[in-house]
């Protein structure tokens, strides 16, 4: 529940439930759903079994993470009916999963918070809590991750433009990158910023042989 990780659920749900490694790296990455199936009896002598979510189990979540998203983006004002009885079952359900503690500590005010007993309920958690709260939500400039607009302790300020400073400054170096090709095949300053969208000043900075070049023509040409 970390602000980092504040988008997770959106990240599930935009998971390719037919690629078995991007399931499995999510799962490596995050941990198991939570919903691993009980044994109703000891294994038989010779039998044996081992602990693990079904594919099919990670297909019907994510399924139902995405159908949520999707509902939460086009926020309806109102819910009819059987929408409503829906919606109300499907979160309901999700969120049996999440308990609440209080903290006691020796100065200070008591603290209760909410916490997810497994990783499903806890994106559920998160869905539900953007819902309630109507966030919002935008994309990484660089890395395309979710990131959260909101003033909660999990969101950002709203000119957010990176998930985290290490796709800023890749951002940065990709855009210098480019910046530099350009020259290379002769660009001039203002179409190489209108391409990297990037002020002109700032590429004049990383490439001040263009302005002495340019200088040195406008004299000859006088």
């Amino acid at each position: 529940m970390r602000r980092e990780h504040a988008a997770l659920f959106r990240l599930f749900a935009e998971l390719d439930a037919s690629n078995i490694e991007a399931l499995r790296a999510f799962a490596k990455r995050y941990g198991w759903l939570g919903k691993l199936p009980r044994q109703s009896q000891p294994p038989s002598q010779g039998v044996k079994f081992a602990e693990g979510e079904s594919q099919l189990t990670w297909a019907i979540e994510i399924a139902r993470m995405r159908k949520a998203v999707r509902w939460l983006d086009k926020r309806p004002p109102t819910l009819s009916g059987r929408d409503r009885e829906w919606w109300d079952w499907l979160f309901n359900v999700q969120l049996q999963g999440v308990q609440a503690r209080i903290s006691f500590a020796e100065e200070g005010p008591k603290t209760l918070r909410l916490a997810p007993t497994t990783l499903l309920s806890a994106m559920w958690l998160q869905l539900a809590m953007a819902v309630a709260w109507n966030k919002s939500f935008v994309k990484c400039k660089f890395c395309q991750t979710s990131i959260e607009i909101s003033t909660a302790e999990s969101g950002f300020r709203t000119n957010r433009e990176f998930c985290s400073d290490s796709c800023k400054t890749k951002d940065y170096r990709k855009r210098k990158r480019t910046a530099k090709r350009l020259v290379e095949k002769g660009k001039s300053i203002a179409a190489i910023s209108t391409e990297i969208s990037t002020d002109e000043k700032t590429v004049r900075g990383w490439f001040p042989q263009l302005e002495r070049r340019s200088g040195a023509k406008s004299g000859r040409a006088r």
